[in-house]
């Protein structure tokens, strides 16, 4: 599938290639995207104004039976940004029938995006390409082999956000091994770099595949502030939606959400509140990759066994995290993830509990480090110590209203002063381009 507008002649493009976000919003990758196309849709005056005027073309898998939670009005939605700024939204065959996580998969989407890269190249005289996480891990290797003579003014950023070898990933045959591929390429290239996307992220980068230091470039985790999902919901609002859901609101919640996945740690948070189970309600929102799979039954089995009072919430939905956010009921979100670069939730928990609400509760590990400071943005438990998370509960649950609605505040501005969308994908593209031609 491959949306074609009237294209005018620019000297600058970006291709962006993605797996989420333009005909699903299921995960972290989809939230980038979604920031992206916001960005770009509300502020592209702002980002012109450094660089001049450019096309943006969007490269994702096409949807088909393996598609997570396709929405059409998502896929729409995308289609009219991307043509709005001149460009092309390619849906990529993937010629595979595995599913997305599989080396096969992702060689017929990185060659795939190579060649519209290539063929972009021809129609601007500087082209940035912008290959997220590991599914288009192969696009700069594929454009070295393939792109003379036009290789030269097309430059790639590798965004990963995570890899084989973080904790508490679940393996894929072939997957560390094509990640390290990408690394090698980019350390001996002149035209492709990796995203610095954090601290721990980079180092875990540089220690396990070998990354040399001088082929990063900054590209934060960003949020488009001004997206109306990312805004505080009203008190009525907020009610109605976690009454339409079901969850009671007599007793502090603790709220979690993402996907149902053993990397989530939801298991950890269920037993932590076994102690607790007569102060709180669960709210989990939790979706599987497929509602057949065990996992959902074993988080049901967990609630039994530690009689934890819970509202389990199986699909997708983002309005009603955000309305219990909203809520000063809620006191907790527990981010209980075994291994984590750079976690999504505690960024919008900031944007949504801005006026009150919340606190985040997260493992002292990883990319929460660089996220959250102790006791002024959010609350640390130490994961290797047994009873440390259902202390750290216990901890934000002693809090007045007054003191949770400062933590909320601070967290709000450190994420809104950091995390904006357009001056750091500026910062980015002038690693790529300088300033204006």
């Amino acid at each position: 599938m491959t949306h074609q507008s009237e294209v005018t002649k620019v000297k600058r493009g970006i291709l962006y290639c993605t797996y989420n976000g333009v005909c699903n919003n299921t995960n972290g990758i989809g939230r980038q995207t979604k920031t992206l196309l916001g960005g770009m849709d509300k502020r592209r005056a702002d980002i012109e104004s450094e660089f001049g005027s450019f096309a943006l073309d969007v490269a994702f898998p096409a949807p088909g039976s393996q598609t997570l939670a396709y929405n059409e009005d998502d896929l729409l939605w995308a289609q009219r940004i991307v043509k709005n700024m001149g460009g092309r939204l390619f849906g990529l065959p993937s010629g595979a029938t595995s599913g997305l996580w599989s080396v096969d998969t992702w060689e017929a989407l990185s060659k795939e995006a190579a060649e519209a890269a290539i063929r972009f190249s021809k129609e601007v005289d500087e082209l940035a390409v912008i290959a997220v996480d590991t599914p288009f891990a192969g696009v700069s290797r594929y454009i070295a082999d393939s792109a003379r003579p036009y290789g030269a003014h097309i430059k790639t950023v590798h965004a990963l956000y995570s890899t084989d070898a973080i904790h508490g990933t679940r393996p894929t045959t072939g997957r560390r091994a094509w990640e390290q591929e990408c690394i090698e390429h980019v350390n001996g290239s002149r035209h492709a770099w990796v995203a610095d996307i954090g601290q721990f992220f980079t180092s875990h980068l540089r220690d396990v595949y070998g990354l040399r230091t001088d082929r990063l470039i900054p590209f934060r985790s960003s949020l488009d502030l001004a997206s109306c999902d990312l805004q505080a919901c009203g008190q009525e609002e907020a009610r109605r939606t976690v009454a339409k859901w079901g969850v009671p609101t007599d007793r502090p919640i603790v709220l979690s959400f993402g996907r149902a996945d053993p990397i989530k740690g939801v298991d950890t948070l269920i037993r932590a509140l076994g102690p607790l189970r007569d102060q709180v309600h669960l709210a989990l929102v939790a979706v599987p990759y497929s509602h057949s799979g065990p996992i959902l039954d074993e988080y049901r089995r967990l609630i039994a066994e530690h009689g934890v009072r819970a509202t389990l919430v199986p699909r997708f939905t983002r309005e009603l995290p955000r309305a219990l956010c909203a809520l000063e009921e809620t006191r907790i979100v527990a981010c209980t993830s075994l291994g984590e670069p750079l976690a999504n939730v505690p960024f919008e928990v900031a944007m949504w509990a801005r006026n009150g609400g919340p606190v985040v509760v997260a493992p002292a590990c990883d990319g929460f480090l660089e996220q959250i400071e102790d006791g002024q943005t959010g609350l640390f438990y130490a994961p290797t110590e047994a009873g440390s998370l259902t202390d750290a509960i216990r901890r934000a649950l002693n809090y007045s209203i007054e003191e949770t609605r400062k933590i909320c505040q601070s967290a709000h501005e450190k994420v809104a002063r950091d995390r904006d969308i357009v001056p750091n994908l500026v910062e980015s593209l002038h690693h790529l381009w300088g300033r204006r031609l």
